[in-house]
């Protein structure tokens, strides 16, 4: 896994935590 992907897969998973976090 390259730096890139982990990177992505960490912008997941804030993008996944915010939109739990503040439902629209």
């Amino acid at each position: 896994m390259g730096p890139r992907l982990s990177g992505l897969l960490l912008i997941a998973r804030l993008a996944n935590t915010l939109s739990i976090l503040n439902p629209v």
